[in-house]
């Protein structure tokens, strides 16, 4: 099975590591933010239970060989949040995402694009062929991100019992 792990990763700002037990404290403000939860399905009011509960499912991802590394700033040491290359089912076909969340007080500042597309650009190296983001359908600031990643719009579809947007970019 392909690893997917982007660990010792880095862009000019960001290094990619490992999500460790360490990262709670960092992480929570992301699971407090009413914008952030509004697209994900989890309740803000158990914003610590919620975020344990997605760090154990990043641990789960990266025992196979995928997942979302922690981004942090290679200058400040900050937590900066999340990115990295997931294996998903969409509409009963094996797919490549770039997944990210960026905690809200580092939005707008370039993060989120700049790590998606560094994963963009190891994936295509490790050889594969096309590469999708889903995003909930209001969520604009993820669909820029996916616009920046040379990503389009290639169908409205449901996930996990939501509606979502599939963008996609394939390597050329």
């Amino acid at each position: 099975m392909q690893n997917l792990i982007l660990s010792n990763t880095q862009t000019q700002r960001l290094q990619f590591r490992k999500l460790t037990e360490n990262n709670l404290e960092a992480f929570l403000p992301f699971f407090q933010s009413e914008e952030a939860m509004a697209y994900s399905g989890f309740d803000i009011t158990k914003a610590e239970e919620n975020c344990k509960t997605w760090m154990g499912y990043v641990y789960k991802r990266y025992a196979d060989n995928n997942g979302l590394m922690t981004l942090v700033h290679k200058d400040t040491g900050e937590f900066i949040g999340q990115c990295g290359l997931l294996k998903q089912r969409v509409d009963d076909i094996d797919e490549i995402e770039i997944g990210y969340h960026i905690l809200p007080k580092f939005w707008r500042q370039g993060y989120a694009a700049e790590a998606a597309i560094k994963c963009k650009e190891e994936g295509f190296k490790m050889g594969i062929p096309s590469i999708i983001s889903i995003i909930h359908p209001n969520n604009y600031k993820s669909i820029k991100v996916a616009e920046r990643n040379g990503m389009e719009l290639e169908k409205e579809t449901m996930f996990r019992e939501q509606p979502v947007k599939i963008y996609r970019v394939t390597n050329k």
